[in-house]
């Protein structure tokens, strides 16, 4: 059974935040503002986690900030130039998808690869990912695998269930169902937590559930 394109509208789906209300208080914008100074003061001075949180508050156009890519990506680089994962993550997006930069899927897949070679589960999901579309580098399904492996044996949400999606396929590991009930229970398994956990807890758990469908409607003879 093809899962892999349902997978992929979903977990768009699951990822865009939805509008809310706009409740705001004076006392909000305050405190806003005078994070945002000392944000800024601390990337001035050379902090690459406030550089990267500085570029996300451009990008998302928070605190008070009108939406700006441009600074964002300069912001992002100043953090992942000082090594800094995140940032690192955060400039292989903007590069992937063309925002504040000249799109350039080799520049991501680079920065993409500097902070999965340090251990950042997102980086080692995204750099499978780009592994296994062929995104800046050639298609490669045994690296895609390799990758989403070290995300999800560190527990990543991500790669356990992009590691579940490989062993329902059978792409470059053994087709196993078992297996990939087993990586999709882990990944949904995760307690709330970040927007990537989160979105990726739930895509597996809704994978585990059309999996168990699967199974169930199958004649005793054939399990």
């Amino acid at each position: 059974m093809k899962y892999f394109a349902a997978a992929t509208v979903l977990s768009l789906c699951l990822i865009t935040p939805g509008l809310a209300a706009d409740t705001t208080t004076a006392a909000d914008q305050l405190t806003a503002g005078v994070s945002l100074s000392n944000t800024r003061a601390a990337a001035e001075h050379g902090d690459a986690a406030a550089q990267n949180e500085l570029g996300l508050t451009y990008k998302e156009g928070r605190s008070g900030l009108a939406k700006d890519a441009v600074e964002a990506v300069a912001w992002f680089r100043k953090a992942a130039e000082q090594g800094y994962a995140e940032g690192q993550i955060n400039l292989a997006y903007m590069y992937i998808s063309g925002r504040g930069v000249t799109q350039d899927d080799f520049q991501g897949v680079a920065w993409m690869r500097k902070a999965a070679e340090q251990g950042a589960g997102e980086a080692q999901v995204g750099l499978g990912l780009c592994y296994q579309k062929g995104q800046g580098v050639p298609p490669d399904a045994a690296q895609a695998a390799l990758w989403y492996h070290k995300a999800a044996d560190q527990g990543d949400a991500g790669g356990q269930l992009h590691l579940g999606f490989m062993y329902l396929e059978g792409r470059a590991v053994a087709q196993d169902n078992e297996e990939a009930r087993r990586w999709f229970k882990k990944a949904a398994d995760h307690p709330d937590g970040s927007n990537w956990t989160n979105s990726n807890r739930k895509l597996a758990q809704l994978f585990l559930d059309m999996t168990r469908e699967s199974a169930d409607s199958k004649p005793a003879s054939a399990r």
